[in-house]
């Protein structure tokens, strides 16, 4: 029986749930987003002249669109190179030009496919990719894009990411487009968050939203050719390369739960959901006597990682959390004139999502369990998704995003 937590507003909560709630922002600031960034030195710390000498400054910033030069005829993927020695290269000036009428919002969730932990929520703004791609015209050849960002002139600090050209050109149902990203939750990138331009792919992990964008390049070759198929590659269990094709995984996690707690007082829990490509339905938490965790739950290996024993904690006595409303800073974003009817998946009236929760985004919850006899016990959380499939499932492989159930120790005193 598939399993559904309520939805309610924050304000019918208890205030102790309340109080937990009041430093985790739903948009994530720009001080505490979480930065993963390539390259040495990082282009997130060039100053201001070397970021206008290497063309990351919005004065200086050009995207060039090309033919995969390994194609036997490079002439025949595109009928119009955008290149900069041809002077039609596309500058920023020109992207904003092409936003007035093509802007998309849409809010996204950024997360790393090799951390368990998301780096940071945001309303990105930006321009579908394939609207600009179309100017250079490509053919009926092309079954491939990929792209890269600024990389120190040194080939081997190229960070690429690729896709199919029918991705680009059409969205599956549900999902927003592919954008050529220039402002997050109001402000212009910054060089951390991958300024002047970037790529934003809703449903996919950090690795395909390249950042610091330059190079767009079209190719007959149909394979991904990805920077993260041969990264983390090793001798462990684990070092296979990365699921180039990863979509974002269904995870809860806990918001500072404490480490100790008084007998008898009941036990005030808030966290964070990252939903997946198939939504989400439940937040479930659980208690589990400490010595009983540590010696029946079954551990995840990479030998049975793939078998019906990644049902971790299926017998657990799980309980429902509350899933949280949007956030009033949904209605922030759709009051803004120039992204009025323009945030994808918005009702144009209320201000508010039409779905709720939406994917690739995150939702809050918050529960509070029944007091506790004294003891040591951990605490363990999870997610369900639209299809009543709970995490770490349908996929516990962490080389296609990690979704491994967490564990919080917790002392009752």
């Amino acid at each position: 029986m598939k399993k559904h937590s309520p939805i309610l507003p924050v304000s019918g909560l208890s205030d102790d749930l309340q109080a937990l709630l009041k430093d985790l922002p739903y948009f994530t600031p720009e001080e505490t987003f979480g930065n993963i960034g390539r390259g040495d030195p990082n282009p997130a710390k060039f100053d201001d002249a070397t970021n206008r000498r290497v063309g990351l400054h919005r004065d200086t910033w050009k995207l060039e669109i090309e033919a995969d030069s390994e194609h036997p005829r490079p002439d025949c993927l595109l009928m119009n190179p955008l290149l900069e020695k041809n002077g039609n290269a596309i500058d920023y000036a020109q992207l904003q030009k092409i936003a007035v009428n093509k802007r998309i919002a849409f809010p996204k969730l950024m997360t790393c496919l090799n951390l368990p932990e998301p780096l940071g929520m945001g309303m990105w703004v930006g321009v579908p990719l394939r609207d600009i791609l179309m100017l250079a015209e490509p053919s009926i050849l092309v079954r491939r894009v990929f792209f890269y960002g600024y990389h120190n002139d040194d080939i081997e600090q190229r960070f690429q990411a690729s896709l199919s050209i029918n991705r680009i050109l059409e969205d599956p149902p549900g999902m927003p487009p592919i954008i050529l990203c220039y402002e997050v939750n109001g402000m212009e990138l910054t060089p951390a968050r991958g300024a002047p331009v970037r790529i934003i792919a809703p449903e996919s992990y950090g690795f395909r939203s390249v950042k610091w964008l330059q190079k767009i390049v079209v190719t007959h070759d149909h394979r991904a050719n990805d920077t993260y198929a041969e990264w983390n590659k090793g001798k462990g269990h684990w070092d296979w390369g990365n699921d180039t094709e990863a979509s974002m995984k269904l995870v809860a996690r806990f918001h500072k739960p404490p480490d100790s707690i008084n007998a008898g007082q009941p036990i005030p829990l808030t966290g964070i959901a990252q939903v997946g490509i198939h939504g989400l339905s439940a937040v479930e938490v659980a208690v589990v006597p400490w010595e009983k965790e540590q010696k029946d739950f079954f551990k995840l290996t990479p030998e049975n990682a793939l078998s019906w024993k990644a049902q971790l904690y299926e017998d657990a006595d799980w309980q429902l959390a509350t899933l949280l409303e949007p956030s009033e800073e949904y209605t922030h974003h759709h009051m803004r004139p120039e992204l009025k009817g323009r945030i994808w998946g918005m009702d144009t009236n209320s201000g508010l999502p039409s779905v709720w929760p939406m994917p690739f985004t995150l939702c809050n919850w918050a529960i509070v369990l029944n007091s506790l006899p004294a003891g040591k016990y951990t605490l363990i959380c999870r997610a369900v998704n639209r299809h009543g499939v709970a995490q770490p499932l349908p996929l516990p492989s962490p080389k296609s995003g990690m979704s491994a159930i967490q564990k919080h120790t917790i002392v009752v005193e």
